[in-house]
């Protein structure tokens, strides 16, 4: 179920409206690698490490890694990745590594009371402006979700493993049933069946951009650094999650004509530009793309941002 690509040189042409599109192209590729890699490196971690990808990895492949991805991805919003969702997903997945050895099916088996005890007594810390580290016991911080609302994502991973053998099984099983990858993300979001703000509608309209799903399918069919555990969904096909953190920073080189709300046009045309910066591999730069936000390089105000050290500055048009 590949999708018809149209030539490179007509992708090209959507962006005809940008300036110096290809020394843009050529600093992402080059420039933006190597200063998201260094930036992170002075603070002693990986590119990687600033993702919620990073919390997946905790998880072996044997013990539902891909069904863990899912919890970490749709729970990913409305908190600060660095500071609170990062630390947050890991005090989860060290309490279950020290109560279920590491088995994230385990824990999705045991019973609610088990769930609950888990998620108000695990340990984590976050760091405070002034750099001291905050000692916290139990979910908290997030502006949205609730320990209750955690437990009922999680019993409905649950009952859908064990209706179909395993996560990916149930996937597999809808992409087949599927005409194309966008068919298969509707599909996928009905397959759950429960309460709309928390797993959102399966209808595809143009206000929509389905961003938490889209990025569980960039990390378990993605290449490395992605987990790459899918093999069934080409990943070429796959299509980009988008945020305003990377619609801002793209809005400011001419990429989108409007820095806040995400639409699904948004999505279209964002994979239309990673495809011209990596054609066999689409969505390896969207990483390092949406590092510049996430790491405070690229905020809302010019007065935030650290645009001295930006490698799009020469491109900016704030």
């Amino acid at each position: 179920m590949s999708s018809q690509e149209i030539p490179l040189e007509d992708v090209k042409a959507k962006f005809s409206n940008v300036e110096n599109l290809e020394k843009l192209l050529i600093t992402i590729r080059t420039d933006l690698v190597s200063f998201v890699e260094q930036h992170t490196k002075t603070q002693g971690i990986s590119p990687e490490k600033t993702s919620v990808l990073s919390c997946t990895k905790k998880i072996s492949e044997d013990n539902g890694r891909d069904a863990w991805a899912f919890f970490c991805s749709i729970i990913n919003f409305s908190v600060k990745v660095q500071k609170f969702m990062i630390p947050l997903l890991d005090g989860i997945a060290n309490s279950i590594i020290t109560l279920y050895d590491g088995d994230f099916i385990a824990f999705l088996n045991s019973d609610v009371h088990s769930k609950k005890i888990l998620l108000t007594n695990f340990k984590w810390q976050w760091v405070s402006k002034d750099g001291k580290k905050v000692n916290q016991i139990g979910w908290s911080h997030h502006r949205i979700l609730k320990t209750y609302q955690l437990i009922y994502i999680l019993q409905t991973l649950k009952v859908i493993i064990n209706e179909n053998q395993s996560f990916e099984k149930n996937a597999k099983k809808l992409y087949q049933e599927s005409k194309n990858f966008v068919e298969f993300v509707v599909k996928f979001v009905e397959s759950f069946r429960g309460e709309p703000r928390i797993f959102g509608t399966p209808k595809l309209t143009s206000q929509k951009c389905f961003k938490r799903y889209l990025l569980f399918f960039r990390w378990v069919v993605g290449l490395d650094p992605d987990l790459h555990l899918w093999t069934f969904i080409p990943h070429n096909d796959l299509l980009p999650p988008v945020d305003v953190t990377v619609k801002r920073v793209l809005k400011r080189v001419g990429i989108f004509d409007r820095e806040y709300g995400c639409k699904w046009a948004d999505v279209t045309r964002y994979s239309d530009f990673l495809r011209l910066i990596s054609p066999q591999n689409k969505l390896w730069a969207d990483l390092y793309l949406s590092r510049l936000g996430i790491m405070g390089i690229c905020n809302s105000k010019k007065i935030d941002s650290k645009c001295d050290i930006c490698p799009f500055q020469k491109f900016c048009t704030y």
